[in-house]
């Protein structure tokens, strides 16, 4: 994993839902005064295989889809199981709001299967932003049904403890890593830098990993005792820095009003913790 541009990240990438942050495989976090982060954090969803690498894919929550579409060629993204029927991914990587989407195709342990349904939050935008690039995309969440999901963990929403600065979260995502290579399962730890409500951002530096194209649509994944939830959905990043060093990548924040209640009035039996 490493991470590409805001208004870009996830149209051409990936979708996808677990509890974890996003794969590591794209350097180090940055501006962490003297925080040390992982680039593997496989282990937070019982995933590991080896030191820093690739995390266990068979019965992982976190998972890999592809659109299809009528205008356009497909686009790959994340997401994460949060019941055994719903993935929550980013709206994003549902170009044009779903308009013109005539597949999904979610693959679970080397699987394809067809989603039934889907839905992209009704006030997804790109607006301009206090981040670098000048925008984020705000209500960046969509919900995609798989009525013949096969039996796979699932991910609760942590909604009990507010995201703030100085928190490490764990990263999650099927995107590019350093090596140019993708389709693989990967995480790591990033350091949250500012909460904005809609949306949180952290900075990738010398330590820990960052998001790139595929892992849109990913889990921001957050521990504290004995609870692990979602908090964020990889969003967007500085269009300027192509995932590299200096990069800020920016996460959909569950917690917020509007994406909450969304997911709320939309997953019957909603886990959060």
């Amino acid at each position: 994993m490493r991470k590409v541009n805001a208004a870009l990240r996830g149209l051409g990438v990936c979708v996808a839902m677990l509890t974890a942050l996003s794969c590591g495989g794209g350097g180090g976090g940055g501006g962490n005064d003297g925080v040390q982060l992982s680039n593997d954090s496989c282990g937070v969803l019982g995933l590991k295989i080896i030191d820093g690498a690739s995390c266990r894919e068979q019965n992982s929550p976190v998972v890999g889809y592809e659109v299809f579409y009528s205008n356009r060629t497909p686009t790959g993204c994340s997401g994460t199981m949060i019941t055994p029927t719903f993935m929550l991914t980013a709206a994003h990587c549902l170009a044009d709001s779903g308009q013109n989407v005539t597949q999904i195709s979610v693959t679970f342990n080397g699987t394809p299967f067809a989603a039934t349904a889907f839905g992209v939050h009704p006030e997804f935008a790109v607006a301009s932003a206090d981040v670098p690039g000048g925008e984020a995309l705000y209500n960046d969440v969509a919900l995609i049904e798989i009525a013949n999901a096969p039996t796979t963990p699932t991910v609760p929403l942590l909604t009990s403890r507010p995201v703030q600065g100085g928190d490490i979260f764990s990263i999650f995502g099927y995107g590019f890593d350093e090596d140019g290579n993708a389709d693989q399962l990967k995480s790591g730890e990033m350091l949250l830098d500012h909460n904005f409500g809609n949306f949180f951002s952290a900075k990738f530096g010398d330590e820990g990993s960052n998001t790139c194209q595929g892992d849109s649509g990913g889990p921001a994944i957050y521990s504290f005792g004995n609870s692990t939830g979602i908090v964020g959905i990889t969003s967007s990043g500085d269009p300027t820095t192509g995932c590299l060093k200096g990069d800020t990548s920016l996460f959909a924040n569950i917690q917020d009003g509007s994406i909450i209640e969304y997911l709320r009035s939309n997953v019957p039996g909603l886990p959060e913790i």
